[in-house]
């Protein structure tokens, strides 16, 4: 696929989520703060935790010199398919990591920055690297392990209207 591509999908991705800020901060902060059961994230911590979750499989979004890539194994696209059938089919799991689990202490505005940096940190990435590069095994997912960009877009896109479904339900 080419840099092109991504940026393309990256923008498709960043509209998505405009469009989704756009709807929530018209929301009272009660709405936005509600947990429909004590089991269930608020709203806000849905957005929190698809942030966090990015930041984590970008790998905590470090200097562009410093990214190495990663061998996979058999087993890791046999997981990685595995996890990707789990979003698709909103499939209900628990959070892999800890560093995904919402904190629910954020405003929506300290939201939008930290998912701006998050995506600026990717286009400066997919800017930064060419097609060999962007084959390579950079980014990782807690459960399935080392994934190359083309993966990682392909889960990232389906968290983002798992989640989005989520929110959409409670609108």
């Amino acid at each position: 696929m080419s840099k092109a591509r991504y940026l393309k999908r990256l923008a498709t991705i960043e509209q998505q989520k405009t469009a989704l800020l756009h709807r929530v901060e018209k929301l009272s902060g009660d709405t936005l703060n509600v947990r429909p059961t004590p089991d269930t994230w608020s709203i806000l911590e849905i957005i929190e935790h698809m942030i966090l979750a990015e930041h984590h499989v970008f790998r905590g979004l470090p200097a562009l010199e410093a990214i190495t890539h990663h061998k996979r194994t058999p087993v890791n696209y046999v997981v990685y398919l595995m996890v990707l059938g789990i979003l698709r089919f909103h499939i209900p799991v628990a959070v892999p990591a800890k560093d995904m689990r919402p904190s629910g202490a954020l405003t929506l505005t300290t939201l939008r920055e930290r998912w701006d940096q998050n995506h600026q940190w990717l286009r400066a990435y997919l800017n930064s690297q060419s097609i060999q590069g962007l084959r390579r095994a950079v980014f990782t997912h807690p459960a399935s392990g080392p994934m190359s960009t083309r993966q990682m877009f392909a889960m990232m896109e389906a968290h983002m209207d798992r989640h989005v479904d989520q929110i959409n339900k409670r609108l």
